[in-house]
């Protein structure tokens, strides 16, 4: 948000610049990118997140620019801007890689590749492996963790509509989880293991990796 006006200031001096020097390449390029990355970004029913990414490195110059023209007047202001920059640089990566990165691990499925090869090496390859529907997408990582060629996935897979994969081969996703099965494997968030199972399984019926749980009771 600090670097926010100086995005605008040089959206601006953008701006101003292609209509004063309409022939500068630079300009024209710089315009078609942040145009054509946003008109992209949304010609979707939903934006997309993926291109909207293209947007950063364009937005990162034109930044860059405001910043030039508001510090290159003089030195002082120069030497206080970089001085900010490092400290807030330096205090994001301090949050970033600790606190942001703790709480933000679930997002990312941390321990969700482990949980699946621990499913695989207890059990037999007739076995159903259930998947919690707080998983986001874990299909994708049943592909990494147990390899199956193309036409074996398009022939077993089965979708609950064009975005959502609900089972392929032995795994089957997007399960309501409300009693555990004897003989049964089951993979959740731990949390959801935590406020309804964990008080009720004896500890060798169940195993944690990071913020996920594999049950067979």
């Amino acid at each position: 948000l600090v670097t926010v006006p100086f995005m605008l200031l040089g959206i601006v001096k953008l701006i101003i610049h292609w209509r004063q020097h309409k022939e500068n390449f630079n300009d024209f390029l710089l315009s078609w990118w942040l145009v054509t990355s946003l008109t992209v970004a949304l010609l979707t029913k939903w934006p997309n997140i993926n291109k909207i990414n293209s947007l950063w490195f364009v937005l990162i110059i034109l930044t860059g620019w405001g910043i030039w023209e508001f510090v290159k007047h003089s030195r002082v202001v120069f030497s206080g801007m970089i001085i900010c920059l490092v400290i807030l640089f330096t205090t994001f990566c301090g949050m970033y890689f600790t606190t942001y990165n703790k709480q933000n691990a679930v997002n990312f499925n941390a321990g969700l590749m482990d949980s699946i090869n621990y499913a695989k090496q207890i059990s037999t390859e007739n076995e159903n492996i259930y998947f919690s529907r707080d998983l986001h997408e874990p299909y994708i990582y049943c592909l990494i963790v147990d390899a199956k060629s193309p036409d074996e996935f398009l022939a077993t897979r089965q979708f609950s509509d064009p975005k959502t994969v609900v089972s392929y081969g032995r795994y089957q996703f997007e399960q309501t989880i409300d009693v555990i099965t004897d003989e049964q494997i089951y993979i959740m968030p731990l949390d959801e293991f935590v406020d309804k199972f964990q008080a009720e399984l004896p500890t060798e019926a169940y195993r944690v990796f990071d913020n996920f749980v594999v049950v067979r009771a």
